[in-house]
């Protein structure tokens, strides 16, 4: 996988990336998903995975949560779509989220439900200006 070194992150230049840090491997009107090398660093050491009970599930709404020592989030879909199967394997080797993400940690495979949607993913230089803004953010955070 081509993947480039942005702020020491690790992003794919083949994927597709949502603003919620989801990236997404289009084949045949069906996406594979799962969270960004700096959504898992910046959340730690994931725990525990439980995913969503809904078969359809809207954009932004959460497919999955993660839970690590530090927070439990949710992962949003970055498309309207049918949920097709789920990485079952996360319930046992929730660690596989971050040693991982974008292979064995997968979340999720979806259905499109409106193939247009893709089309508002971002590309990689795209993603990595986003984390880049972020990143500038974050040095003036105070806790």
């Amino acid at each position: 996988m081509n993947a480039i070194r942005a702020m020491n992150y690790e992003i794919p230049s083949t994927l597709l990336y949502s603003k919620g840090h989801v990236w997404a491997r289009v084949q045949n009107g069906a996406a594979v998903v799962g969270v960004t090398d700096y959504l898992q660093r910046e959340l730690g050491t994931v725990i525990n995975v439980e995913f969503s009970d809904s078969e359809v599930v809207e954009r932004e709404s959460p497919i999955a949560w993660l839970e690590s020592v530090k927070a439990i989030i949710p992962v949003p879909s970055p498309i309207d779509c049918e949920v097709i199967e789920f990485n079952t394997r996360l319930v046992r080797e929730p660690w596989l989220v971050n040693a991982s993400p974008y292979d064995e940690g997968w979340i999720a495979k979806l259905r499109a439900l409106d193939l247009e949607e893709l089309e508002k993913l971002q590309r990689a230089q795209a993603y990595i200006e986003l984390i880049s803004a972020l990143s500038r953010c974050e040095r003036y955070r105070v806790f």
